[in-house]
């Protein structure tokens, strides 16, 4: 892919800083085909506790940088997309683990073409980022959209299928459950949604909470039996007792509840989760990231 000079936006103020940033995501709401042949689906569950950062390192420094390998292709195919030459050296950092379903990569290719373009003074559309994205990894997450919590999102062609009405907020209590999976953009093996993203519209539509954690919870139920997690089970049971849905990365090992902003027993949940066995366990607060 090579932009040309009406895909490129003017420069910005505050350019020199050359440096990029996107947050993640923890599993999502719904994934999976819409219908037998058609394109594999998701809404993501936004979760910016989950950050990656990228940073340039001058041409000729002898500062020490962090390396990754798909920060090193996404800065090369960003570079030659702008036509800005030999790709510079990236300092990346990231706090989501690999496999969990996070998004990580997504995020650290976006946090790259963000810092390659910033080194060129741009900002990029997220129409721009997505195909860049897409060249990068294969399957990208809609991290570079701000409404990404509403937007049903054609993940292995980086395409908007549809804007719900509602991007519902939560109060999250998740952790990480068995081992990590990473996504394989090849992988096209998950159930028809189509029905749950039809009664997803009518939930947000209605602005109906309860009837979108139920949706969430048939998605990762769907989803159990091709890519099972050890505690799903439990965790359902709790999320029953709570009134709460469960939400999961489809591939990745985040399993979680949804629960009403403001939730007074969060903690708790987190507790049970703990003993569940799952790892790294917090709770975020309808956005604001509170370490359980």
């Amino acid at each position: 892919m090579r932009l040309q000079g009406p895909d490129i936006p003017a420069n910005l103020p505050n350019a020199a800083l050359a440096g990029g940033r996107a947050t993640g995501h923890f599993g999502e709401m719904m994934q999976g085909r819409l219908g037998v042949d058609g394109p594999v689906a998701l809404l993501t569950l936004p979760c910016p506790r989950f950050v990656a950062e990228a940073e340039i390192v001058p041409e000729g420094s002898s500062a020490d940088a962090r390396p990754h390998p798909l920060a090193e292709r996404a800065a090369a195919i960003a570079a030659r997309a702008l036509g800005l030459g030999a790709a510079p050296r990236v300092d990346l950092r990231c706090t989501a683990p690999p496999g969990v379903g996070a998004g990580s990569s997504s995020m650290i290719a976006l946090a790259t073409v963000r810092a390659v373009a910033a080194s060129a003074g741009l900002r990029l559309r997220p129409e721009i980022e997505a195909p860049l994205l897409l060249e990068i990894e294969g399957a990208v997450d809609p991290l570079m959209w701000p409404d990404a919590g509403a937007l049903l999102w054609a993940s292995r062609a980086a395409r908007r299928l549809e804007t719900f009405a509602t991007a519902f907020r939560w109060t999250l209590v998740g952790g990480f459950d068995g081992r990590p999976q990473r996504t394989d953009p090849e992988d096209e093996n998950f159930a028809d949604i189509s029905d749950l993203v039809a009664a997803f519209e009518r939930a947000a539509e209605a602005g109906d909470r309860a009837a979108a954690a139920e949706i969430a919870t048939q998605s990762a139920l769907r989803n159990q039996a091709l890519r099972p997690k050890p505690s799903f089970a439990a965790v359902r049971a709790l999320a029953e007792e709570l009134g709460a849905g469960v939400v999961v990365a489809h591939t990745g090992s985040a399993l979680g509840l949804l629960l009403a902003p403001n939730f007074r027993g969060a903690r708790r949940a987190a507790e049970a989760l703990r003993r569940l066995g799952l790892d790294a366990v917090f709770v975020d607060d309808a956005g604001g990231a509170d370490p359980a």
